[in-house]
């Protein structure tokens, strides 16, 4: 049977397998995550580095993942998906102890850079092998409920960050990650499917280019770009926002984000499955295009928690339904260079939210690029419906009438 026929049993996604999976993903990006807050007033506040110095080293981490993924997701379809993800899990919280020694630009820029490539490594091979482990049959609806990890962790890990930093230090923060990430490896080892391919077939053909990009992915991804865009503008310029409106704690822009993102992943996965992908993008790039507006143009804290929620519930759902669309495409010696080419798609677009946003902050204010945001994600919603949607139909119709000749 091939892996993507549909069973006439309901099978379970509730595995030792999955569990692992989740878990492995959850303490990762609990460990992650804390540092995004605490690392820029480690820099200012104790090494006295300037704002641009801060910038280059925040953001060499995203630059750094999008330039590994293409390499990391090759990898993954040719050797044991779950070695490699060890791997990749072991020298990432082994990464951590340099902090020690790192107190100047040039050993943090290299470290992030580092660390970065280890992260593209993570989430590709994360995303790949949670693919392997849920059933076809209901892969959206496992994807989503997988997906979970890093919104939890999103919301807490800023918080739990904060809090180590201002009762300890810095050390204290990366210490946790140390201990979180160690927590991570042990899970991994307890992930077992025999769908992983220990080395790329034999009679696999496939050319180096194809192996560092799923080639029919790239209309898909397209939507990922523009989506991410305006996320990388709401998570980077949300706070300073947020002070400026006269929110005494920002930090609950992010944890209504979280909240947002776990409310979509409980139900959107069964509805994938049924069918929906269409008009569940479009309600969810829609509401994430109304959040932004009512961000920008209601400056209260009520709107400011609301749009939050907004903004996690779409860009949850949107998640799911792009890696859920790329893994029904993909041949199972594909699902490393699928997930690796959404990831790119997507760290380009928040690394461009980034620069471009703080470069239009002196121009428009800060206001006024979420609204620059939400026309962002109005020009998504036509990407997706003439270009990503239509695409996924054809190849979708391509890979069934493969599978009927077989």
């Amino acid at each position: 049977m091939s892996d993507d026929t549909i069973p006439s049993f309901k099978e379970k996604i509730a595995t030792p397998s999955f569990f692992a999976c989740f878990f492995s993903s959850f303490f990762v990006c609990l460990a992650y995550f804390p540092l995004n807050p605490t690392l820029p007033l480690y820099l200012r506040n104790d090494l006295g580095m300037s704002g641009a110095e801060i910038g280059r080293i925040v953001s060499a981490y995203a630059f750094a993942a999008l330039f590994s993924r293409p390499i990391t997701g090759m990898l993954l379809d040719s050797f044991s998906r779950k070695k490699l993800y060890i791997l990749f899990l072991a020298i990432f919280t082994s990464s951590f102890i340099v902090h020690h020694w790192a107190f100047t630009f040039i050993p943090l820029f290299l470290l992030r850079c580092f660390q970065g490539v280890l992260w593209g490594g993570i989430t590709a091979g994360g995303s790949a092998i949670i693919t392997d482990v849920v059933p076809a049959s209901r892969r959206g609806e496992g994807l989503s409920y997988y997906g979970l990890s890093m919104p939890i962790a999103m919301g807490f890990g800023p918080i739990i960050g904060m809090a180590i930093f201002s009762l300890y230090s810095f050390t204290a923060v990366w210490v946790e990650a140390i201990v979180l990430s160690f927590i991570a490896v042990i899970c991994a080892f307890f992930i077992t499917t025999k769908r992983t391919p220990k080395h790329a077939p034999k009679t696999n053909k496939t050319s180096i280019k194809d192996k560092l990009f799923f080639k029919p992915g790239v209309p898909i991804v397209l939507t990922m770009l523009f989506l991410a865009f305006p996320q990388g503008i709401a998570i980077s310029y949300a706070a300073m926002y947020g002070q400026q409106i006269g929110m005494e704690t920002p930090a609950w822009f992010y944890v209504s984000i979280a909240f947002g993102g776990i409310c979509s992943r409980l139900f959107i996965g069964k509805n994938l499955d049924k069918g929906y992908l269409r008009y569940l993008v479009t309600m969810a790039l829609s509401l994430l295009v109304i959040s932004y507006v009512m961000l920008s143009l209601i400056p209260q804290a009520w709107c400011y928690i609301c749009t939050g929620i907004g903004i996690g519930i779409g860009f949850g759902m949107m998640m799911p339904s792009m890696l859920t669309m790329l893994m029904n495409l993909a041949k199972p010696e594909q699902r490393g260079a699928a997930s690796s080419t959404l990831f790119t798609a997507m760290d380009l677009g928040f690394g461009l939210g980034i620069l471009i946003g703080g470069a239009l902050i002196d121009i428009t204010g800060l206001n006024k690029i979420f609204l620059i945001a939400a026309a962002v994600d109005l020009v998504a919603i036509v990407v997706f419906l003439t270009i990503s949607y239509r695409a996924y139909q054809r190849l979708i119709l391509q890979k069934l009438s493969t599978i009927k000749e077989e």
